[in-house]
């Protein structure tokens, strides 16, 4: 058994010998810092966003691959070939942003994905008929 693992052991044998205390001690330092620990995760959110959005813009500037608007809360990722409600629900059982964003960065930005505004998304969806819908024109 190395260092590491005894001193694991160690670490859990003490917390089940003082669950009680432990989980009090945890809530009371998650209450003291939840302000911090809110906007750490705010600015980790949106910094997965802008990664991943930049990525799937034209020459890594961070705009609509369509029609170049640069504002980034009307921006979004686009499946170049329809089925993202799908595929996020495969993978995540819910309709996420930022976690889609998240994996997306973490398995390097695989092909398939575009940065579309929200105009431009929905024009797409309506003209490729991509949600089983028709609509009349």
């Amino acid at each position: 058994m190395s260092v590491l693992e005894t001193e694991r052991s160690k670490s859990l044998a003490y917390y089940y010998d003082h669950i009680e205390h432990c989980k009090a001690r945890n809530v009371e330092y998650h209450q003291e810092r939840r302000k911090e620990t809110c906007e750490k995760a705010k600015i980790f959110r949106r910094k997965a966003k802008i990664d991943v959005l930049t990525h799937y813009s034209k020459d890594g500037v961070l705009a609509c691959v369509r029609c170049g608007i640069l504002d980034i809360d009307v921006l979004c990722l686009d499946h170049i070939h329809g089925g993202g409600t799908q595929e996020r629900l495969r993978l995540f059982k819910k309709k996420s942003g930022w976690t889609f964003y998240h994996r997306l960065r973490q398995e390097g930005f695989p092909e398939g994905y575009q940065t579309l505004c929200a105009n431009c998304n929905l024009k797409k969806k309506i003209i490729n008929h991509e949600d089983g819908r028709v609509y009349r024109v």
